[in-house]
Order: structure tokens, then C-alpha cells, then sequence
């Protein structure tokens, strides 16, 4: 999911090392939230990863492109939490990314 947020916030491919550090950003972000909303958050992801399963692969697997259209899937879910997880993904992945770009 990290790496369809940069693409299209970036416009460009992004280096892979930088998708890595933003995952581990944007974790170590769920991890310090209040346990009952990082569990929500990685079950959520969890869910999201999975369910890629019903296109023929998890979304973790799944190029750029095809992970961003599955994200845009979720996004016009009729259940809220579903959207709202992946503005949440949209909103924080572009946030850790640029504060690393800026730590830099």
C-alpha cells in the first residue's frame, strides 16, 4: 500500500529503499498509537492485504498500479471503516515519506 501512495503522490517510481523506510515509518506510527487502535490498524491491514486474494494475489504482491486500483476498490466500499482506513493510508504514508525526505 506504501508504495501505490508514493507513486502517485511522487508521480514517479519511487526507490524501492525509500518505500522500505516509510513502511517501517508509518508502522513504528501504528505501533505507538493506543493498542486498541494499532490492533484495528494492522488487523485492517491485514484484511486489506488478504482480500487482494480475490483479484488472484494478495496486494502486498501486487505491482504498483494494481494495488492502487484495489485501494480505489476500498475507497468506494459501502462499509465506512474501509474507506476511512485507506484515507488513512493515503494521509500517513505521504506524511512519513516526506518527514524522512525531510530529515534527510
Amino acid at each position: 500500500m506504501v508504495r501505490a501512495v508514493l507513486v502517485r503522490e511522487c508521480e514517479t517510481d519511487v526507490a524501492a529503499v525509500n518505500v522500505e523506510q516509510t513502511a517501517e515509518a508509518l508502522k513504528t506510527r501504528i505501533l505507538e498509537m493506543p493498542t486498541h487502535l494499532s490492533l484495528g490498524m494492522l488487523g485492517l491491514t491485514t484484511l486489506f492485504d488478504v482480500s487482494g486474494i480475490l483479484q488472484g494475489q494478495r496486494s502486498s504482491q501486487k505491482s504498483a498500479e494494481d494495488c492502487a486500483e484495489w485501494m480505489n476498490a476500498w475507497r468506494s466500499a459501502p462499509l465506512g471503516p474501509a474507506r476511512d482506513f485507506v484515507l488513512f493510508y493515503d494521509k500517513m504514508a505521504a506524511f512519513a515519506f516526506h518527514s524522512l525526505e525531510e530529515d534527510s
